[in-house]
């Protein structure tokens, strides 16, 4: 009876050693999370407090309006795609000189958020071209009263303009007033482009020749003789070349 009485005790002490430390490790254990949280929990705050500030970040875009109107002090527009769309910039805001701002001006107007930082022309709306001579591209027109230009930029774009005061050899821009390619506002020469300066306007060797020929100051010197571009160089000139 005794044994059995020590054994149960035995077994009594073991089970409870047993479930002490179980209940001691869950307790370390909820502990250890507890800690956990705490440790995580300012670095969601941080999250959050950065979340707070995302409003701050850029937003920038830009549109596209046409002038509807123009007064001393700025000009109104329509979105070009949106016609209930319309906006008013101040005179001084325009990335432009606003005195040549004219009403059905194509421009673009770009915001970061609500608050305008850029307005000024839409140059998709504004082309350079080079205006060459129709022939040598295999282009058949009346070059009395036309001339061929070829866009600055994409040589695969072409246009015909009226040939006006225009000659082969300027650069001109083309102002449009809508994506269709004959639809144009007008056109000014902005200067001329080097390749055909030096192609059209350099003078034929005869033309040099007869120049050469008749302003040498030396022509009537009969010391010099003349040469084979017209001009005259002393007799002596190829001697002293040689030596």
């Amino acid at each position: 009876m005794k044994k059995l009485m020590n054994t149960i005790k035995k077994a009594g002490l073991v089970l409870g050693l047993v479930f002490g430390g179980y209940v001691a490790g869950n307790i370390e254990q909820g502990n250890s999370q507890v800690e956990a949280a705490e440790t995580t929990c300012p670095q969601v705050q941080n999250q959050n407090h950065t979340g707070v500030n995302s409003d701050s970040q850029d937003n920038i875009f830009t549109q596209y309006f046409k002038v509807t109107k123009i007064d001393s002090k700025g000009a109104e527009v329509v979105n070009q795609y949106n016609a209930e769309d319309t906006y008013y910039i101040d005179a001084e805001d325009w990335d432009l000189d606003f005195n040549e701002l004219e009403t059905g001006a194509l421009v673009e107007a770009t915001f970061n958020h609500d608050t305008l930082i850029h307005a000024g022309y839409n140059y998709n709306y504004i082309r350079q071209y080079k205006l060459v001579s129709a022939k040598d591209y295999n282009v058949n027109i009346d070059e009395d009263k036309y001339i061929y230009g070829i866009d600055n930029n994409r040589p695969n774009r072409t246009i015909v303009l009226e040939k006006d005061d225009f000659r082969v050899g300027d650069l001109v821009d083309v102002r449009f007033n809508s994506d269709a390619q004959d639809d144009i506002k007008d056109v000014t020469k902005v200067g001329m482009w080097k390749e055909d300066l030096d192609r059209f306007y350099e003078k034929s060797s005869d033309d040099s020749f007869e120049e050469n020929a008749k302003n040498d100051v030396n022509k009537d010197n009969p010391n010099y003789v003349q040469t084979e571009d017209g001009s005259y160089v002393p007799k002596d000139f190829w001697e002293g070349g040689k030596n």
